[in-house]
Parts: structure tokens; sequence; C-alpha cells
């Protein structure tokens, strides 16, 4: 993928995804590209160079949902690119729907600022538990997202998630810009507060993960598992 309509071809990323099949990697050139992506297969994008990204319009920067997402490892990879919300006007960096059904989100060697919400926020099937079976998220840094605040905003958001997650090498931090984040991860099971429904977590592991700041709530905080 080239930079926006210099390139004969898949000039824009969402192009590229529709195009592609299951398994595919798409290449996207340093640059700046301002799009909304939805992917609902199994797609590998990679940043070569400085690659940023940023919204035209408010809602989710990157959406991922559905079922059926092929390929051999049913995984959606994203790997070096910087996630700009634009001060938020983007509410969510990366939002994987409570409706999706897949193996592996990779998120590695990236940056993400300035979203309203959250810069990455999973959520997981009401009864299950479950959207995305694996999150691993690794070697990337987090700056003054949650800025609309409000419960649930800051960071990483795993909201009635029951899968496993590995978080490594991450820096988390928060000016206090906006109107205040409130958490920076937050973990939180599927389940009623009187215990009805409550099941366990996954397998959950974070290591060398830096947190500092200014957040209302919590810098970590676990909720509603048994």
């Amino acid at each position: 993928v080239t930079t926006n309509g210099s390139g004969a071809n898949n000039e824009t990323i969402q192009n590229a995804i529709h195009v592609a099949n299951p398994d595919d990697t798409i290449s996207i050139e340093a640059g700046s590209y301002s799009e909304n992506l939805a992917i609902g297969k199994d797609i590998n994008l990679v940043g070569i160079g400085s690659v940023t990204l940023a919204p035209t319009s408010g809602g989710n920067l990157v959406t991922i949902d559905g079922a059926g997402f092929g390929g051999d490892d049913q995984s959606v990879s994203i790997a070096n690119i910087d996630f700009n919300g634009s001060t938020g006007l983007a509410g969510v960096g990366i939002r994987v729907n409570n409706t999706a059904s897949f193996n592996n989100l990779t998120v590695t060697d990236s940056s993400f600022t300035g979203f309203g919400s959250n810069a990455i926020a999973v959520f997981g099937n009401v009864t299950t538990g479950l959207s995305v079976l694996d999150v691993d998220v690794t070697n990337s840094t987090f700056v003054d997202n949650g800025i609309a605040g409000g419960g649930g905003s800051g960071d990483l958001q795993f909201f009635e998630y029951n899968g496993s997650a590995t978080l490594a090498n991450l820096d988390l931090s928060n000016t206090g810009a906006g109107a205040d984040a409130h958490l920076g991860i937050q973990f939180r099971g599927v389940g009623l507060q009187n215990g009805t429904g409550v099941l366990p977590m996954g397998a959950i592991s974070l290591t060398d993960v830096d947190i500092s700041g200014l957040y209302v709530r919590q810098m970590i905080g676990l909720q509603r598992y048994t």
C-alpha cells in the first residue's frame, strides 16, 4: 500500500484488505494514512518505515468483527503502526466487537495516542466471555488515551472478556489530558456482581509493563472472575 492517492493500485489500506486473501500480508509504505478500517479476515498489516494511521471520522479507527476469518490460524496481526486518535475524534484505536469469533489478535511495535475512550478495547461475548480467544500486545507505547473520560476510559480495556492475553514490554502514561482517563489496564469478566454467570479468566501474563501518570481509578484492574 502506498500513501493515499500516490500509487497505481491499492493506495488505501482498506482496499488492500478487501482484495487480500486470508493469510495475506499487507505491507504499508511509510507515510500518513487517514482511514477508518474494518477487518473480518485472517490478515497481517505491517508498516514499513514510519507509518501513521489517523481517522477520517469518529468511531473506531480499526474495527475487527465477524466469523470465518479463514487462513491457517484465524488471526489478525498488526505491526509497526503509529495510531493517532486525532485528539478524541476516534473513540477507540483497535476494537474487537463482542460478535467477533477468531483465534488471535497480535499488536506489536506500535504506538497509540489521543483516543477518546481506549487505545485497544476487546469485548467478549456476553455469555462466554470470548470473541478473540487470545490477545498479544507487545513492544508498544500508549500516551494520553481515554481523553473523553468516563468509566472504562483509558489505554487497554478487556471487557466481559474471559480469554487469554499476553502484555509485554509496554509503556503506558497519561498527563491528565482531556477529561482524564480512568484506567491504564482493565480486565473484567462476564457475569453479575452477585456472582451469577461469573467464569474463570484465561491465562493472563504481564511482563515489563510500566504505567505512570494520572489515572482516575486504577493503573491495573482485575474484576469479576472466579
